[in-house]
């Protein structure tokens, strides 16, 4: 606080991951599941892999399944 001068300012401070509601932490939590892909002859990052989404939505007895698949494509071009 001494180097700044001043108080930081709550409310300029990063949200983190707790302040999203519960649907969108579940969406964090199933995307860090969801395995890489990548171009076996050059090494480029294709995205995530979403064929074991069905699986881990199940897996996880996620409740509101489009709301979070709706986060994750949020999360996926952000």
């Amino acid at each position: 606080m001494q180097r700044l001068g001043r108080e930081p300012d709550p409310d300029k401070m990063p949200i983190e991951e707790r302040d999203f509601p519960y649907e969108v932490q579940l969406a964090f939590f199933i995307h860090s599941l969801l395995p890489d892909r990548w171009e076996g002859m050059s090494g480029s990052y294709l995205g995530k892999d979403w064929s074991a989404l069905i699986g881990l939505l199940e897996i996880y007895n996620i409740d509101n399944k489009p709301i979070v698949t709706y986060f994750l494509k949020i999360i996926e071009i952000s």
